[in-house]
């Protein structure tokens, strides 16, 4: 039985299951893809973001570039510059998501993928997960991190 099981291997879910392992829980990650997967989105970590894992993932070593500012346009044509002091990033959102993964992955996490959860079961004392082999696993918590098309929390 787990201490934790978080469902969903983006960033939400891969950081929340880094900083439970880092922190000695017993933790289990279920993704249904297989990573490094392609994300047709890019990505953006604001400056404010990037402070919060800037000691898990460094941002400098991704293909991405540092955004210091924006260029307002219309119709093509250059309107103003707008600066900022404190940079963001862009990010390609394959590498950045395989990054928080493995650094999951070294802190202990147990990464499940490609698996599919399809039910979520709520006991008194623990939570139980049906996968798509037709395995349960069983945990204490469960963290639903699995982005905008998921619908597993229709079952809790």
């Amino acid at each position: 039985m787990y201490d934790f099981i978080v469902i969903g291997g983006g960033p939400s879910g891969c950081l929340t299951a880094y900083l439970l392992a880092q922190s000695g829980f017993h933790v289990a990650l279920f993704e249904r893809k297989k990573f490094p997967r392609k994300k047709l989105c890019g990505g953006g970590v604001s400056y404010k973001a990037s402070k919060l894992i800037e000691k898990i993932v460094d941002l400098s070593n991704l293909k991405g570039r540092v955004i210091e500012g924006s260029y307002l346009s219309y119709k093509n044509r250059h309107l103003t510059y707008v600066g900022q002091d404190k940079a963001s990033y862009s990010i390609h959102r394959s590498e950045f998501d395989n990054e928080l993964l493995s650094k999951a992955k070294m802190m202990g996490c147990e990464v499940h993928m490609p698996s599919k959860v399809f039910e979520i079961e709520e006991r008194s004392k623990e939570i139980c997960v049906k996968l798509n082999n037709g395995s349960i696993k069983k945990s204490g918590f469960l963290i639903l991190a699995e982005g905008i098309t998921g619908n597993l929390y229709r079952h809790i």
